[in-house]
């Protein structure tokens, strides 16, 4: 299986550390997508990107807000059955609504996906 770590964040921001470049971000065997939109799946440039690239190991998804953009990506993933793949990073997210994004969490939980630090993400 092709190791490909996907997300559509610009950059990684932690407290205190100016924003990292996306090349930074990826290594072999990665795709760092950057989007303009809130909804990464509305033209279906998305859906071609995805389907040139399975089998996905996994997606990690981080940005602003989680409940909006974060929120149409996990939920697209989800409709594509990506649910076990995809980690949403908690340090490298920020909601606009708290329950909002506590939805969006249980809803990822309930389909097998799952969350993890940047530091974690690092370590892999």
């Amino acid at each position: 299986m092709r190791r490909t770590t996907w997300s559509s964040g610009r950059g990684l921001r932690l407290r205190g550390v100016s924003l990292k470049p996306a090349e930074t971000l990826v290594g072999s065997g990665q795709t760092f997508f950057s989007k303009v939109t809130t909804n990464a799946f509305a033209d279906g440039a998305m859906d071609q990107l995805l389907d040139s690239l399975e089998p996905v190991e996994r997606y990690v998804e981080y940005g602003v807000a989680t409940d909006v953009c974060v929120d149409f990506l996990v939920k697209g993933l989800l409709r594509r059955g990506a649910g076990s793949r995809i980690v949403v990073v908690t340090d490298a997210v920020r909601a606009l609504s708290p329950a909002n994004a506590a939805a969006l969490m249980a809803d990822l939980a309930a389909a097998g996906g799952g969350t993890a630090t940047t530091a974690e993400i690092c370590a892999v």
